[in-house]
């Protein structure tokens, strides 16, 4: 064996046990990942309202992703993928039409990956916490998003977009609870919060079954609740208050996705 090629193969994995170990070391903490999400977010909506701080926002939550990511929920880091250039083409002039079908094909993702859980998950008993985000998905995008935006679009050419779009975020928030149970005492409230905010926990940390559950109902009925206001500002009413309560509603429902990959 060729001793200087051997010291050599020896050099390379220390450097690579290195960097890992560096990389570790550099990792954000929950508490730090949220700060930054606020900083990002305040320096958007009240000084530069540019592609870049909104940008940075999304970069978290896709952080977050990636700390968690594995084979078996490789789907909802995809969606996470095509949400961030969603974000990113919907804050560039004349990018609306695409930055939504990037948005359609996030929430297509999304879809898949709760019913994949369906099919692993469902029990007869966990009836009831299957059916309430169906209730809520529903009543959102019918009451407030057919009723009151899709109706009043006057430009038709929108419909590509807008119909299929409603019809698969509905979808994705009925299947966010991927047949778990929603049952409330399972669930221990302050550490849920704990894990989810604490400056001594990090985004891989280990959530319960139902703690996950919790995440992505919650997070894919903020979502719906988001997207209301983007189709406000594009279709109804031009006002600075649909960024200024949307913009946070979304962010916090893609970091609750993503802490429940």
């Amino acid at each position: 064996m060729n001793p200087t090629k051997t010291q050599a193969t020896a050099t390379t994995n220390n450097k690579q046990i290195t960097s890992t170990n560096l990389f570790n070391q550099i990792q954000f903490n929950n508490f730090t990942c949220w700060s930054l999400l606020i900083v990002f977010l305040i320096l958007h909506l009240a000084v530069f309202h540019h592609v870049v701080t909104k940008t940075c926002c999304s970069i978290v939550f896709l952080y977050i992703g990636l700390q968690r990511k594995s084979s078996e929920n490789q789907t909802t880091f995809i969606a996470l993928i095509f949400a961030l250039l969603g974000d990113f083409l919907l804050a560039i002039p004349g990018g609306f039409m695409i930055g939504g079908f990037s948005f359609l094909l996030c929430h297509v993702f999304y879809s898949i990956s709760f019913a994949k859980g369906f099919k692993k998950n469902y029990v007869s008993s966990n009836l009831i916490s299957v059916i309430i985000p169906v209730v809520f998905a529903f009543a959102i995008c019918y009451i407030f998003g057919y009723k009151q935006i899709i109706v009043n679009i006057k430009d038709r050419k929108y419909d590509l977009l807008v119909y299929p779009y409603f019809i698969i975020i509905s979808i994705m928030a009925s299947l966010s609870s991927s047949g778990n149970s929603l049952n409330p005492k399972e669930l221990n409230f302050k550490s849920f919060l704990y894990k989810i905010f604490s400056s001594t926990q990090y985004a891989n940390v280990n959530f319960t079954r139902v703690e996950k559950t919790y995440l992505s109902v919650v997070g894919s009925i903020l979502f719906c609740i988001s997207d209301i206001f983007v189709a406000r500002e594009k279709f109804i009413v031009e006002t600075p208050w649909n960024q200024i309560i949307g913009l946070p509603i979304y962010y916090i429902a893609q970091m609750f996705i993503a802490y429940s990959m």
